[in-house]
């Protein structure tokens, strides 16, 4: 089934560390597929520390900064 131009999906990101040692300074930036772009309101909840970054039209999702405990994950 194809999803029209006004549909809506939830976009989740998960990082695990299984280090013994916590991790500092993580980052990602994610840019969507063609046609996608990020709601308004955006809804972001961020788990991983740092800044989520993923403006309302944006066609990208940006973290950076993130830290996480070891042998943790967050979403």
């Amino acid at each position: 089934m194809a999803a029209g131009p006004t549909a809506k999906t939830t976009l989740t990101y998960t990082i695990t560390n299984t280090a013994a040692l916590p991790l500092t300074g993580l980052a990602f930036s994610d840019p969507l597929p063609a046609g996608l772009i990020v709601a308004t309101p955006n809804n972001l909840n961020n788990g991983c520390g740092g800044t989520l970054a993923a403006a309302p039209g944006a066609t990208s999702i940006l973290l950076v900064n993130g830290s996480l405990a070891a042998n943790a994950s967050c979403t």
